[in-house]
């Protein structure tokens, strides 16, 4: 590991880790292969980083996070505690402040097929058949709208 942050002894670091000066990984916490972790970002007690992540300077990463493989957290974003991001999820710059905490996080705007926490994927059907009778048909399939 390339590391001149402040690492906790009882956290399982990969070798090929960069742990930048000023940066720090909590106890307990594991991070995987190719993660960058800038100076000045954080990552908290008993949480699991996997491969090829990237936390920015300014990043927080809460106790007990799960961050999937290649989740760039970038400047201005800060997870709290118990938040899962899944595979290749992107926390973009952000001018103002972002704080995302677990389970609260919603969508307002959802893309059509996609299923928000708690919910049935019988929406699904039933969203497809209002979208095709909106759009003046059942768009080829046989059952009633």
């Amino acid at each position: 590991m390339t590391s001149g942050g402040e690492v906790d002894p009882s956290a399982s670091v990969h070798p090929s880790v960069v742990c930048d000066p000023g940066a720090s990984i909590g106890p307990r916490t594991r991070v995987w292969h190719f993660v960058h972790v800038a100076s000045g970002a954080s990552i908290g007690a008993d949480c699991v980083v996997g491969q090829g992540c990237y936390i920015a300077p300014t990043a927080r990463v809460g106790d007990r996070s799960r961050l999937q493989n290649n989740v760039s957290v970038y400047d201005g974003v800060t997870l709290e505690e118990d938040v899962f991001c899944g595979p290749s999820v992107v926390f973009t710059n952000a001018a103002a402040r972002v704080r995302v905490a677990a389970a609260r996080i919603r969508l307002d705007a959802r893309p059509q097929g996609s299923l928000a926490r708690g919910e049935c994927h019988h929406r699904l059907r039933h969203d497809d058949r209002a979208l095709r009778a909106r759009r003046g048909g059942r768009g080829g399939d046989s059952r009633r709208a």
